[in-house]
């Protein structure tokens, strides 16, 4: 595909291109190029905020999806000695409960990013296992506060159209919060871990509020895996939807109305 139809140079066309996107969208040619490209981005507010004498503050998820834009931030720390010294990490969500030794998204945060480059452990932040799951999460949520807020979140799009934990239909204003986890979720999971169990059923997650109150929030979409979901959040209906039942983590209803069609929909021609 030419370059000109998904990035064009001149300010009309793109412009003309992306006039029905609901959310800012930038398209690469490859997910190497897309993931250098949000590492350089990420290393500017790093970079901003440490001219600024203050720590930069992340949320950083663990899915698949950010793992190219971690061996970017990791290469330019060994390559360049870029620093992330003066930054703060929040883990965007954690299985619950966790047990000693079991697998952990903290763990995948770690391999792949946090372990390979200068950020001291005092410095990472993952939700952890308490009796009182409910005041943990507001913990969680003032402690995010105590620092300032939140300077940047970077996470994939799931296969459903789930940021994190969240799945679906999660509300606008939720805070991290404990959720169960949906079939699609678990699959995540086992794809992540190489592994057919499927025994983490629940997770505390950042809410939406939470993960898109940062000053910038990145996620990111590679494959076709996840095309469907990011052209529906791109571009798709809004619709009111009547659901029956819910059988492996899908949910069957009718259609009751569309409220707002897609602006590049088109009417069909035949009255029937």
């Amino acid at each position: 595909v030419p370059k000109r139809y998904y990035a064009p140079d001149n300010v009309i066309e793109l412009t003309a291109l992306s006039r029905f996107e609901k959310v800012f969208t930038e398209v690469f040619e490859s997910a190497e190029g897309g993931a250098a490209h949000v590492a350089k981005k990420i290393a500017a507010i790093i970079e901003k905020c440490n001219a600024e004498n203050r720590k930069c503050v992340m949320a950083l998820g663990w899915g698949l999806g950010t793992h190219s834009v971690y061996n970017e931030l990791v290469e330019m720390h060994k390559a360049n000695g870029f620093s992330f010294a003066n930054t703060i990490v929040f883990n965007v969500s954690e299985f619950y409960p966790a047990t000693e030794g079991e697998k952990s998204t903290l763990s995948v945060l770690k391999e792949n990013f946090i372990d390979n480059v200068d950020i001291a452990p005092e410095n990472v932040f993952s939700p952890e296992t308490s009796d009182n799951v409910f005041a943990y999460c507001k913990q969680y949520e003032d402690t995010i506060a105590k620092f300032g807020g939140l300077d940047i979140t970077l996470l994939e799009l799931g296969q459903v159209g789930g940021l994190s934990f969240n799945e679906p239909g999660s509300q606008l204003s939720s805070t991290t919060r404990l959720m169960l986890l949906s079939k699609d979720s678990q699959n995540l999971v086992s794809k992540v871990f190489q592994t057919n169990d499927k025994g983490f059923t629940s997770a505390i997650t950042m809410g939406i509020s939470t993960l898109l109150n940062a000053k910038e929030t990145f996620v990111v979409a590679w494959g076709e895996e996840v095309a469907s979901s990011l052209k529906n959040a791109v571009e798709g209906q809004k619709v009111r939807f009547l659901i029956n039942k819910i059988r492996k983590g899908k949910a069957e209803g009718k259609l009751l109305e569309v409220l707002e069609k897609s602006p590049v929909e088109v009417d069909s021609i035949c009255p029937h």
